[in-house]
């Protein structure tokens, strides 16, 4: 759909459409998520004949999850429509500006030519002091030159070199639809988008006096700092729309997908400013730079690493250009690193069990770390469990793996036993949660709603495991080692292709081949069993 101000109010008017029948206070959140999406489907494709024939138990639902799941798609259709007007007219702006700076450098050209002749004298230490006013308005430039040069002296450009004046041209069309939005759609964000919103409150009262100046006294929040938040800059201040609707359940929320990539995006510091403009990134000078931050960044990385966080920045660069923010590739002084096969990534089977019954584990991390190893699914993929995702009485779960896809891990009795433990009758919120309650604000899918903490983090999961295996041999350990070793272990216990894909989770057996290999414990089992000097019973 095309980001115009009538598809914008469009999509407003369905939002309010929906908000009056009631979508966004409707809480279903005695269904499991996946059960809410499964009828949000069946609930869109029946026809009212096939509605009336359910028995009303199954008829209700059916009818109020349609409309929960429409009031969270519109309402980011909306975020998406208004973003997407915005940051054309931004990218208009400041190809505006970049025309207009290309202007007045051709312009100043000739007086460019005039310091150049000025300097030469007044640089030379041959010409005496009280001979280089003579000269200047004399036979070496004249009076004409100067005052000519005088006539045509341009003003002093502002901070921003003039984007929001070339943006100015562009409020009446914003204006269109952007009071509406901001009535639709609140904004929160982190310490570090303060004075965004501050900025965006400012909008809102302009809006309702349909005036167009910024009060002097609030013209600080209108700087540079927010210009850092809008689209087509390298900013790492973050604003999310907050949903009026945020606690209607059925959403599909990716909190490891939103984790990956803030930690892979990091903000360039020193060399590549985190306000700067992407135009810093254009040329020959822009690939250098951006090629010197990255090889001091991620250098002492290993190679699965480096290619990851060159991957999303190239991610990134390719959005920018379909944005028409960029021209160039900047990545193109940056070359992959070939990866060099580890094979001895598994564990032994000896030290896994050492680990998850060692009495030092507290009851998260024992869970955690068991269920990680009976699964073998990934770190990010059972941290991001919710308790309604859990199917405890037939020891399974549903996840979202790689891409979205929505799939089942299944542990075994081990783990059967500890969750309950670790729940305690909870009956919502994230299954594995901090030490203590949440600092920041977080969505509310995030938090525990009985004790107010958050999901707990990849990071301090990863911390956690290092520092619990920094003591066994070959650690500490990388909670990837966990799934590494479940796979290879099912390998040798005859695991066949099509159960280890489902195990795994992966769609290619060629991804699955690094982790389908005999560890070098049954390698020397193998080696012995066959071994003419062994001794037979």
């Amino acid at each position: 759909m095309e980001a115009s101000p009538a598809a914008v109010k469009a999509e407003i008017a369905k939002l309010e459409f929906l908000r009056g029948m009631g979508a966004h206070v409707l809480d279903l959140s005695v269904l499991p998520a996946e059960r809410r999406r499964f009828l949000a489907t069946v609930g869109r494709r029946l026809t009212a004949q096939a509605l009336q024939r359910r028995e009303p138990e199954r008829r209700y639902p059916i009818l109020l999850t349609p409309v929960t799941q429409s009031a969270t798609e519109v309402l980011d259709e909306v975020v998406q429509l208004f973003d997407q007007a915005v940051s054309a007219r931004e990218s208009k702006a400041a190809h505006r500006m970049r025309e207009a700076l290309a202007e007045r450098a051709k312009s100043r050209k000739d007086r460019q030519t005039l310091l150049d002749a000025i300097l030469a004298v007044v640089a030379d230490p041959a010409v005496p002091d009280e001979e280089v006013g003579g000269l200047l308005r004399g036979e070496r430039i004249g009076w004409e030159r100067l005052r000519s040069a005088q006539s045509t002296a341009l003003p002093p450009l502002p901070r921003d070199h003039g984007h929001l004046a070339a943006l100015d041209g562009s409020y009446g069309y914003l204006r269109q639809f952007t009071p509406q939005v901001l009535d639709a759609v609140a904004f929160a964000g982190g310490i570090a988008a303060t004075d965004l919103l501050k900025a965006v409150e400012i909008l809102r009262e302009l809006n309702a006096t349909s005036a167009r100046k910024v009060p002097g006294r609030r013209a600080g929040h209108l700087r540079a700092g927010p210009l850092a938040g809008l689209p087509g800059h390298c900013g790492h201040q973050r604003v999310h729309a907050r949903r009026r609707d945020r606690g209607v359940p059925g959403h599909d929320r990716q909190p490891q997908h939103r984790a990956g990539v803030r930690h892979r995006v990091a903000r360039p510091g020193g060399r590549v400013r985190p306000a700067a403009p992407l135009a810093a990134l254009e040329g020959e000078a822009g690939a250098d730079r951006l090629a010197a931050w990255f090889t001091a960044r991620w250098a002492g990385s290993a190679a699965a690493t480096f290619n990851a966080r060159l991957d999303a920045l190239g991610s990134a660069c390719t959005w920018w250009r379909d944005q028409d923010w960029l021209t160039g590739d900047p990545l193109r002084r940056i070359r992959r690193r070939t990866r060099i096969p580890d094979r001895t990534r598994a564990l032994a089977r000896i030290d896994i069990e050492v680990l998850l019954t060692s009495s030092r584990l507290g009851l998260r991390e024992r869970t955690l770390f068991r269920l990680l190893y009976e699964s073998a699914a990934r770190a990010q993929e059972v941290l991001a469990l919710d308790v309604d995702d859990l199917d405890l009485r037939n020891r399974r779960a549903r996840v979202r793996r790689k891409g979205g896809t929505v799939d089942v891990v299944i542990w075994q009795t081990a783990t059967a036993r500890l969750l309950p433990r670790l729940l305690d009758g909870r009956r919502g919120g994230p299954v594995f949660l901090t030490d203590r309650r949440a600092r920041v604000e977080l969505p509310s899918g995030d938090l525990d709603p009985g004790s107010g903490r958050a999901r707990l983090s990849y990071r301090r999961a990863a911390e956690l495991f290092e520092a619990a295996t920094a003591g066994l041999p070959g650690g500490p350990w990388t909670l990837h080692q966990l799934r590494h070793s479940a796979l290879t272990h099912a390998t040798e216990d005859g695991a066949n292709t099509s159960t280890l894909l489902a195990y795994s989770g992966h769609t290619s057996v060629a991804s699955l081949a690094r982790y389908a290999r005999v560890s070098p414990e049954a390698l020397a089992r193998w080696q012995s069993s066959r071994d003419p000097a062994t001794r037979r019973r």
